[in-house]
């Protein structure tokens, strides 16, 4: 970061901030994921980017329990994507309603995200195998954290089976 905020160049900065807030949220330093990310939001001029952007932030936030955030930063992104376009795996309608529903699980609106889990999406619509499990798993945790395990039971079925033809690990750790 310090290399990057050097050279002087906003996007490479906002790139860099962006990434960095991902792996922050990741390892569970959800605050300071937030604070690079709202940064590198304020520097991104290409619609896409931003776009990419807001996703990254309303996962960080929801994780956070910052409903206000997420709520904000979910909301502005279809607007967006109306605009810029969808971009890449993450900046998906598909994408932003697996973020929404790991959102509203995450600042306490389980009952809101088991509702939007029952309304499946339309197959075809994943960007790529990994998000059509993340969003199953997402999916069948709001339906079980809202008291309906059967129907989680039977959700959870998908991303296991998806993560093992696809062979991706970091998927079936999810399920489990």
């Amino acid at each position: 970061m310090r290399l990057a905020r050097s050279l002087d160049d906003g996007a490479f900065l906002g790139h860099v901030l962006r990434m960095h807030g991902n792996e922050l949220r990741k390892a569970s330093r959800c605050g300071a994921a937030i604070a690079r990310l709202t940064e590198a939001a304020e520097l991104s001029h290409n619609g896409k980017e931003r776009g990419q952007t807001l996703i990254l932030l309303a996962r960080a936030a929801g994780e956070r329990g910052n409903s206000g955030l997420h709520d904000d930063s979910v909301a502005a992104a279809p607007r967006l994507m109306d605009t810029a376009g969808p971009s890449g795996i993450l900046f998906t309608p598909f994408s932003l309603r697996e973020v929404r529903i790991r959102g509203l699980m995450g600042t306490g609106r389980a009952a809101m995200a088991a509702e939007l889990a029952q309304s499946r999406p339309r197959s075809g619509e994943s960007p790529a195998p990994q998000w059509s499990a993340i969003e199953a798993a997402a999916s069948a945790d709001a339906l079980s954290t809202a008291g309906d395990t059967s129907s989680a039971q039977g959700l959870y079925d998908e991303p296991l089976s998806l993560a093992v033809r696809h062979r991706l690990p970091h998927q079936v750790q999810r399920v489990v």
